[in-house]
């Protein structure tokens, strides 16, 4: 078999030797290297306000620096690399945000995941930093075990917020239910699930179970938005509170790949003894392909942060449908959204 990338490859080099074509770039060189780098040059842009700045005023590096109290030659160099990732454009001397940038970094964007590239990507680069002595040893981080008073629950939660803009509506949207009028959403921490659902159904109220800090964090963004009288906390470990009967609906959205098979099945038991006869259960996971299959990126890399957190992982379509099997629900169907892309929706009902 002829080996066609190591002949591309060799051409490659041949052709920079003779100074015909520039030194190839090695795809391992740039995940390991490059990625770390445009990372950290993404995040500081939105931690230090370089977008916003921006956003509110196109500026020069020098100006721009003396703005944020910032070094000119490193604003220079930062906003050089912000031009090459297609996050800054430069017209007539002064540099501006591209429509990405504005879209996505911008704080007063309304899909701005400014939050969560801005402060809780610190905590996720951290937590990667211990990567290869969780590997080792198989001891987690831990994440849900903090303290309720630790400031990391406030970087975590209104970082959820900015990535469950993206997911909520279509969510909604996914669920096969008609005029529920009672939601149990387990684990729903800042609310933003339980409050499309709501929206989307005019007599649904929601009752979200959460730890102490996401409950606390949950109420008040839920007060925000003017719906505190649909959607209610009630605060507790999942396995010990006493989640009450007779829903209509109930959901565990992104919490099954933070546990074992085992306590799967048992949350998802719990959610089905809560549930009315016929009630829809729906969760929604991002879905790691079958072995040795090329699936969703952020899925794959999600993967790897879950086990370093909890030595848990994302699940396959089969692994999740054999849960909801085991927890004794039926007719359980998996969609796949378009605007979910890379996630799966699992919904099935109480018998």
């Amino acid at each position: 078999m002829i080996d066609r990338v190591g002949l591309t490859e060799r051409a490659g080099l041949t052709l920079a030797r003779l100074g015909l074509a520039p030194p190839l770039f090695p795809k391992p060189l740039f995940d390991a290297y490059g990625g770390l780098m445009a990372a950290r040059v993404v995040m500081a842009a939105v931690s230090l306000g370089v977008i916003d700045a921006l956003r509110e005023r196109p500026d020069d590096a020098a100006g721009l620096a003396a703005r944020l109290d910032l070094q000119p030659e490193g604003v220079d160099v930062l906003l050089s690399a912000l031009v090459t990732l297609g996050y800054v454009r430069l017209r007539g001397g002064r540099f501006r945000p591209t429509r990405q940038a504005r879209r996505w970094l911008a704080s007063d964007s309304p899909q701005s995941l400014s939050r969560w590239i801005g402060t809780f990507t610190y905590d996720a680069w951290d937590s990667f930093g211990e990567l290869e002595r969780v590997l080792r040893t198989g001891e987690p981080l831990g994440l849900h075990e903090r303290d309720p008073a630790d400031p990391y629950w406030e970087r975590y939660q209104h970082g959820l917020v900015d990535l469950a803009r993206l997911t909520a509506e279509p969510l909604a949207q996914t669920i096969p239910v008609s005029g529920p009028r009672t939601l149990l959403d387990l684990a729903g921490g800042h609310g933003m699930h339980s409050l499309a659902m709501c929206r989307r159904h005019r007599a649904l109220r929601a009752t979200v179970v959460e730890l102490e800090a996401p409950a606390r964090i949950g109420r008040a963004l839920i007060a925000e938005a003017g719906m505190e009288d649909r959607v209610e906390y009630r605060e507790g470990d999942l396995f010990d509170v006493e989640l009450g009967t007779g829903y209509d609906v109930a959901m565990a959205n992104s919490v099954l790949h933070l546990l074992s098979a085992e306590r799967c099945v048992e949350l998802l038991t719990l959610a089905r003894q809560a549930l009315r006869p016929g009630g829809t259960m729906a969760v929604l996971e991002a879905e790691r392909p079958p072995a040795g299959r090329v699936g969703s990126l952020v899925s794959a890399l999600t993967s790897v942060l879950f086990y370093t957190l909890t030595t848990t992982r994302n699940w396959k379509a089969d692994e999740v449908r054999d849960q909801f099997e085991r927890a004794g629900f039926r007719d359980i169907t998996i969609k796949r959204p378009l605007m979910l892309n890379g996630s799966m929706v699992v919904i099935g009902h109480a018998p």
